[in-house]
C-alpha cells in the first residue's frame, strides 16, 4: 500500500532517462511562489532506491521546493519497478501537457524498446497505436529539425513530413523553409515533393518497362512537379506585388503562351492516357 512520507529532498535522485528534459524558468518560479503561498498541494510520487528515493513524478515541483530551499517535502512511497516507474513519469508529463512532441516521441520510443506494444503505450496515454506510430516517425528527423521542433519553430505535422525524407531532402527542405519563409502547408507540400522524386525509383521497380521508358516516366514526373512548384511560387510574388506577370519582357511573355498552349495539349494527351490506365485497371480488377 503507498504510503505518505515527509521525505528528506537530498534523499530523492532524479528517475534515469527522466521524460521531461527541457523546464521553463518562469514557469518554475511561478510554481515556486504559489507553493511558497500555499504549500504543495499534491505529493511528490517516489520509490524505494539504493538507501533513498527516486522521483516518478513531481520533477517541477522538487525543483521548485529546491528553490524554496525547503529540507523536506510530502512524498507518496510506492514499490515500482524499472519500466512501471518511467511510465507512470511519462503519463503525469503526458497528461499536465508539459512534454513537447520531441520528448513524448522519445518516452514512447524507449517504452517500446523496453518490450510495450504501440497498442499499450496509446493505451497508457489514451491515444490509438496509430498516434503513437505517427509521433514515432518525428524521430526518424535530423537534430536541427528536432531543435525547431522543440522550439515551436516547426510544428509535429511538418515534422512528419520531413521525417519521410531522407538527411539531404530534410536539408534541402530546411533551405526553403529559412529563404522563403514557408508557412506549415506550403513546407508540407514541398515536402511531398520532394519525397516524390526521391522514392521514384521505388514506384517503377514492379514495371516491365525499358530503361528509356523509366527514365521518360520519371522525367515528365519531375518535369511536372518543378512546374507545379514553380507555378506556386509566381503566383504566390503575383499576390504581394500584382503586376509581375503583366510587366514581363514582352519576348519572354510570346515565348511563354506558345509553351503554355503547347503544355495544355500535352497535358490534356497525358490525361486522357493516364484515364485510359485507370479504366483499364478497373476493367482487369472486374
Amino acid at each position: 500500500m503507498p504510503l505518505l512520507v515527509n521525505i528528506p529532498i537530498d534523499s530523492i535522485v532524479q528517475l534515469d532517462g527522466q521524460p521531461r528534459e527541457i523546464f521553463d524558468e518562469r514557469e518554475l518560479s511561478e510554481l515556486a511562489k504559489s507553493m511558497h503561498k500555499n504549500g504543495l498541494i499534491e505529493p511528490l510520487v517516489v520509490r524505494p532506491w539504493n538507501g533513498g528515493y527516486e522521483l516518478v513524478a513531481g520533477e517541477r515541483r522538487l525543483r521548485a521546493a529546491k528553490m524554496l530551499r525547503w529540507d523536506t517535502i510530502d512524498c507518496i512511497v510506492r514499490d515500482m519497478g524499472d519500466r512501471d516507474a518511467y511510465v507512470a513519469s511519462f503519463i503525469e508529463n503526458f497528461n499536465r501537457s508539459q512534454l513537447n512532441p520531441v520528448e513524448t516521441a522519445k518516452a514512447m520510443k524507449r517504452m517500446i524498446d523496453e518490450g510495450m506494444t504501440a497498442d499499450e503505450v496509446g493505451e497508457a496515454i489514451g491515444k490509438d497505436s496509430g498516434y503513437v506510430n505517427w509521433l514515432l516517425q518525428i524521430l526518424h528527423c535530423c537534430d536541427t529539425v528536432l531543435d525547431l521542433v522543440v522550439s515551436g519553430h516547426i510544428g509535429p505535422w511538418v515534422a512528419w513530413h520531413l521525417g519521410r525524407l531522407s538527411r539531404d531532402g530534410q536539408i534541402r527542405a530546411l533551405r526553403k523553409f529559412n529563404s522563403e519563409k514557408l508557412d506549415a502547408q506550403e513546407m508540407v507540400s514541398f515536402c511531398k515533393m520532394i519525397y516524390a522524386q526521391e522514392n521514384q525509383l521505388e514506384m517503377f521497380k514492379e514495371t516491365k518497362l525499358s530503361p528509356e521508358q523509366m527514365k521518360a516516366l520519371r522525367t515528365v514526373r519531375s518535369a511536372i512537379q518543378r512546374a507545379y512548384q514553380a507555378f506556386r511560387d509566381l503566383r504566390k510574388l503575383e499576390e504581394k506585388g500584382p503586376g509581375v506577370v503583366a510587366t514581363a519582357n514582352e519576348t519572354w511573355a510570346i515565348l511563354v503562351l506558345k509553351q503554355v498552349k503547347e503544355l495544355k495539349q500535352n497535358l490534356t494527351w497525358l490525361e486522357k492516357k493516364l484515364k485510359e490506365k485507370k479504366m483499364l485497371k478497373g476493367a482487369n480488377d472486374e
